[in-house]
């Protein structure tokens, strides 16, 4: 019998680069793609409380039961996507040219596109790039943009003026290792 194995685990914690890219080449997107001028990194500008996660709905359904039976079998049926709403920053005086602004002008309502995003990469390391380079590990969500809903970060003293969009997801995510 072989050796039980505990890996250590990779934290999550401020570990996640996020990008909206109006256009990749599905399957198999570029480091120039990310790195690109149509591209925003998302990273800085969302809030972690109030921005969803990848997730989906999946539906249980049941067999009808025969009548020779006491038991019906389950199986999986309609599995519907979603990201849930992205919150991000918003300074309500200044110009749309501002970083707070950065979100606001690049998430155009009702746009298609691909939320990208980099687990594992920490857009804190000091020793990190900026630039997204070929070889790294990434997943894509091909998406559709909400409306644009004036929000803020919640109901405290230190709340800042945010966004809320809501993201449709157009099929399932794609893993890939970035090409050059």
């Amino acid at each position: 019998m072989a050796a039980i194995v505990k890996p250590a685990g990779v934290r999550t914690f401020a570990n996640r680069r996020v990008f909206w890219v109006p256009t990749l080449t599905e399957g198999a997107p570029t480091a120039a793609q990310i790195n690109a001028g149509t591209s925003t990194e998302l990273t800085q500008l969302l809030y972690a409380d109030g921005t969803g996660r990848p997730g989906a709905d999946v539906a249980r359904v049941n067999a009808p039961r025969r009548v020779g039976s006491s038991t019906v079998e389950e199986s999986f049926g309609v599995v519907t996507r979603n990201y849930g709403d992205l919150l991000y920053t918003e300074d309500p005086q200044a110009a749309d040219s501002v970083a707070a602004n950065k979100a606001r002008t690049a998430l155009v309502p009702w746009d298609e596109g691909y939320l990208v995003e980099f687990p594992g990469l920490s857009a804190e390391d000091g020793g990190a790039s900026t630039a997204i380079v070929a070889g790294v590990k990434g997943r894509y969500y091909k998406a559709q943009l909400g409306p644009q809903i004036d929000d803020a970060t919640g109901d405290g003293e230190g709340d800042e003026f945010a966004i809320r969009q809501p993201v449709s997801v157009k099929g399932d995510p794609v893993r890939f290792t970035l090409a050059v």
